[in-house]
């Protein structure tokens, strides 16, 4: 179909080829499969709540007014160029990924339906009132990983009007020191690129997980990160204060720096990496264990559930706090291994506060040493054929069990 002069296109269609050689209003709800031409330079202006619906793979010719209240443009199609010019309401879906052909501006709702929307080096300017949300599996890549041109989240959506699925993906691509927005709950987060830190501008949430790929650093500086389940990748994770929370496994491979934070184990059944910490806390339900030894520059709280060290040794400190909260259970060494595990080293009684429902249990296949620097709740000795020795008086304020 090619447009003739003033003409408004009106109803609810679809077309192969639409060609807009006049300034031409769409008043109705249009598909276009194949290709919007533009023989002679115009503009297709989107009259308020209509539609437009572009399922081809070709870019869109003619200049895009789509600034009316209520109007929607739909990237409905595969591999698609997304126009650059202000949206009232911008929905991507369909498949493949959609490709920014320059900076847009969305004045309404930006929706990414279960595909990719890939902003290369250009920027997205959103505003207070509308929504973003991304479904399913979509996907938001945002940077460009061959340009230094920094890319920030798409810019003032608020909080309380984003909502991202917990399958969906942000990636932080670019090739520079992106700033990793505080604004999103994010459902799975990806940064990498950079040979340097990518920074946190507030505390982050994540409702699945996160992976960091080197040689990228991610920058959490004071500020509180919350993974729901797994951090994994080759890449960095710094911290000068601030929490990090964590559901999953810690399993990244890449170097961390722990600063002054304090690091919360909050899941169910978790791996302990092997690293310095500051502050540890394990917490929520069911069974920790150490993938290595682990040294503590702080205080170590077993707040609930259970720790075990298997065969590797915690390093304590002198100023540091050591407790146990009522009903905790620590294992100290593997009932399969001669292994010798102490209770953690460099901790001093005057800063140890075992909670007298609580449970030590000298587990290692070996003659372990039972310190006397504790006031212990229970104590509990067993699986070694042989001695386990005390090195000093002994204090058990609940049961004392020997098998």
């Amino acid at each position: 179909i090619i447009t003739t002069p003033g003409q408004t296109i009106s109803g609810t269609g679809t077309l192969s080829r639409l060609d807009i050689s006049t300034n031409t209003t769409n008043n109705g709800s249009i598909t276009v499969t194949t290709a919007l031409t533009s023989t002679v330079p115009s503009v297709l202006t989107q009259a308020a709540s209509a539609t437009l619906t572009y399922n081809a793979t070709t870019a869109i010719a003619p200049t895009l007014d789509a600034t009316a209240t209520g109007n929607t443009v739909v990237y409905g199609g595969t591999t698609q160029t997304v126009k650059s010019t202000t949206y009232q309401n911008l929905t991507l879906s369909g498949s493949a990924v959609k490709t920014l052909g320059g900076a847009i501006t969305v004045n309404g709702n930006l929706a990414i339906n279960s595909c990719e929307l890939y902003t290369s080096t250009f920027q997205i300017t959103g505003n207070a009132s509308g929504t973003f949300t991304i479904n399913g599996a979509g996907i938001l890549t945002l940077g460009n990983n061959a340009s230094a041109t920094d890319v920030l989240f798409p810019t003032n959506f608020i909080t309380a009007n984003i909502s991202f699925s917990s399958t969906s993906i942000v990636y932080y691509y670019g090739n520079s020191a992106q700033t990793i927005s505080s604004v999103p709950a994010y459902g799975n987060l990806r940064i990498q690129n950079y040979s340097g830190s990518k920074s946190a501008d507030g505390n982050i949430n994540v409702l699945t997980a996160v992976i960091v790929t080197s040689p990228t650093v991610f920058d959490m500086s004071s500020h509180t990160l919350t993974v729901a389940t797994n951090l994994t990748g080759t890449g960095g994770l710094s911290f000068t204060t601030g929490t990090f929370n964590i559901s999953g496994n810690f399993g990244n491979t890449g170097s961390f720096t722990c600063g002054t934070c304090s690091v919360n184990y909050t899941g169910a059944v978790q791996n302990v990496k092997s690293t310095t910490y500051n502050h540890l806390t394990i917490t929520g339900s069911g069974q920790k264990t150490l993938l290595g030894a682990i040294t503590v520059n702080g205080n170590l709280a077993i707040s609930a559930g259970s720790l075990y060290t298997s065969t590797y040794q915690i390093t304590g400190n002198a100023s540091g706090t050591l407790s146990m909260a009522a009903a905790t259970i620590f294992y100290i060494g593997n009932n399969a291994s001669a292994t010798l595990v102490l209770f953690p080293t460099g901790y001093i009684t005057s800063n140890i506060s075992l909670s007298s429902t609580s449970t030590v249990i000298y587990y290692g296949n070996a003659a372990q040493t039972i310190s006397s620097a504790p006031s212990y709740g229970n104590l509990t000795i067993q699986t070694f054929s042989g001695s386990k020795s005390a090195d000093g008086n002994i204090s058990v304020s609940g049961n004392l069990t020997v098998t």
